[in-house]
C-alpha cells in the first residue's frame, strides 16, 4: 500500500494517493514517509490542515526528515504565518541543502515578505541547482523584471528567463506572457510588453471561465 500509495503520488493520482497511504497507516501508523507523503498530497488538493497535521506527525517520528520542514513551511505560508515558515524552510535546507524546491518556497517566503534580495537569492540557488526548471525561471524573471528596488533589476536577464519558460510550457500560459510582458516593459520594448500583456489577459480570462 505505501509503495503504491507513493507511486500515486508522483502521478499526481491525489485522491487514490491519499486512499492508499491512509490504509497503509491504518496498518502501520509508525511511517514517517507516508505521513510525509499524504501530507504534499493534502496540500497539492487544497486541504491545508490536514496536511499540516501530517506533517506534525512526520516530524514527530522523524525530526531528521526535511521533506517534512519543507511541506510544513509551505503550510505555514498557505496560512501566511510567514515567519514560522521561514523557521522551518530554513531547517530544511540545512538538514538537505541540496534540493532545488526548498529554495523556491523560501523564495517565496521572502517575497510574501518583501524581502526580495533575499528571493532572488534563494532562486539563484535553486537555479544553480536544475537550471531548467520553469518554476524556478518565471518567479526570478520577474522579479528581475519588477522588483520594487529599482536597485535589484536586471532586464535582460528577466528577458532572457521569461523567454526560456515561454519556450518550455504552452504558448498560452498566461502566467510565463506575464512574465515576459514585465521583462519587455524593464527593457523598454513597449510594442512587445502591450501585446504580452494583452495576450496573458485574454488567456487568463479564458482560466478562470
Amino acid at each position: 500500500l505505501l509503495g503504491r500509495g507513493t507511486a500515486h503520488v508522483y502521478l499526481e493520482n491525489n485522491e487514490s494517493a491519499v486512499s492508499d497511504l491512509t490504509a497503509a497507516l491504518a496498518l502501520k501508523p509508525d511511517l514517517a514517509s507516508a505521513y510525509v507523503n499524504r501530507a504534499g498530497t493534502y496540500l497539492d488538493l487544497g486541504e491545508c490542515e490536514l496536511g499540516f497535521a501530517d506533517c506534525n506527525r512526520a516530524i514527530g517520528l522523524n525530526p531528521a526528515s526535511a521533506e517534512a520542514f519543507s511541506l510544513r513551511g509551505q503550510a505555514f505560508l498557505s496560512r501566511g504565518e510567514l515567519e514560522s515558515a521561514l523557521q522551518d524552510l530554513n531547517h530544511a535546507i540545512a538538514l538537505k541543502p541540496d534540493v532545488d524546491a526548498y529554495y523556491l518556497v523560501r523564495g517565496a517566503v521572502f517575497g510574501r515578505m518583501h524581502a526580495y534580495a533575499e528571493a532572488i537569492r534563494d532562486l539563484e540557488t535553486g537555479i544553480r541547482l536544475t537550471p531548467e526548471r520553469a518554476e524556478l525561471l518565471q518567479p526570478l524573471a520577474r522579479l528581475l523584471a519588477a522588483a520594487p528596488q529599482t536597485e535589484l533589476r536586471n532586464g535582460e536577464r528577466a528577458l532572457a528567463l521569461a523567454t526560456q519558460v515561454c519556450e518550455q510550457k504552452s504558448s498560452d500560459d498566461w502566467t510565463a506572457l506575464t512574465a515576459l510582458a514585465s521583462a519587455y516593459a524593464e527593457t523598454d520594448h513597449s510594442d512587445q510588453a502591450a501585446k504580452g500583456a494583452e495576450r496573458s489577459l485574454a488567456f487568463a480570462a479564458e482560466d478562470r471561465q
